[in-house]
């Protein structure tokens, strides 16, 4: 063991701790490194549940509209679209979301409350499909596991 200096220094810095002793370097290397884990876990932590920013937010709501309108092209292209036409809300759906007219170059405010409106729309048709009779075998398919797990 080298001699330790009053100042905590063993090297020839004063201004740096720099221990001699190699199971002291073990266990401070052992300990830097837990203290790492923990802080990237914490970050990450508070990344995932901090208060989003609008530009972050808009961009999950968009991908929730995207993913909407894939989903609502999908149904309506199976042979179950002429009964499911039948229901008010899925014409809805798809007059909302599969129209070629329908008008993207709002104001901010009118296209925000659009893609909100498009989230709690991808939400609730998530919901109806996990809990409906057919729901075992959707979840056969990767990707409805993947918007099950997103929006659920």
């Amino acid at each position: 063991m080298g001699a330790r200096r009053e100042d905590g220094g063993g090297g020839n810095d004063p201004r740096f701790y720099t221990p001699d002793d190699p199971v002291a370097v073990k266990q401070e290397n052992e300990l830097l490194a837990y203290e790492v884990r923990f802080l990237r876990a914490r970050l990450k932590k508070l990344g995932d549940f901090s208060v989003p920013s609008a530009r972050g937010d808009e961009a999950r709501m968009r991908e929730a509209e995207n993913d909407l309108v894939l989903v609502v092209r999908r149904i309506s292209r199976t042979p179950a679209a002429p009964i499911l036409r039948r229901i008010r809300q899925y014409r809805t759906l798809e007059s909302r979301y599969l129209d070629p007219n329908r008008d993207l170059n709002l104001s901010p405010q009118a296209r925000r409350a659009q893609l909100e409106q498009a989230a709690r729309d991808m939400r609730r048709l998530m919901a109806l499909m996990s809990k409906s009779p057919v729901a075992p075998i959707l979840r056969r398919n990767r990707n409805f596991r993947t918007l099950e797990k997103r929006y659920l």
